[in-house]
């Protein structure tokens, strides 16, 4: 319960935004390659400002949501993969500034999302027979 309380705690110190989106895999492009290699991790330009330089953002994200690109490099520079990034993966950074913490955090906590959700969803379907 301690720890459970402590990331609680982290993330409210830290503005955790709840519900909100983390980070969404991008095309991989020069495009998003430089801006990624140029930006930092805190998201201070809106879907908005992007959209008004060219930069080709994915229409699920609003207007205002402030966003930065990450790149995820590989030792060999093969399968290299670029994010959009938000709030929330701007706060998981603050405890370990590596980029691929973060990332491997925000796939973990999903892979567990998925496996609770599937197994509640079968518990009900059990439950209803």
């Amino acid at each position: 319960i301690d720890s459970i309380g402590s990331i609680a705690n982290y993330f409210y110190k830290h503005y955790w935004q709840k519900d909100a989106s983390i980070a969404i895999k991008v095309r991989p492009s020069k495009e998003y390659t430089l801006l990624a290699k140029k930006s930092i991790n805190k998201p201070t330009k809106t879907a908005k400002t992007w959209r008004e330089n060219d930069v080709n953002i994915d229409s699920r994200i609003s207007n205002e949501t402030k966003i930065a690109f990450v790149l995820l490099e590989n030792e060999d520079e093969t399968n290299n993969e670029t994010w959009a990034t938000f709030w929330n993966f701007y706060v998981l950074t603050r405890y370990n500034h590596d980029n691929r913490y973060a990332m491997a955090v925000f796939q973990l906590a999903n892979k567990i999302k998925q496996q609770f959700n599937l197994n509640h969803s079968n518990t009900n379907e059990t439950s209803t027979k």
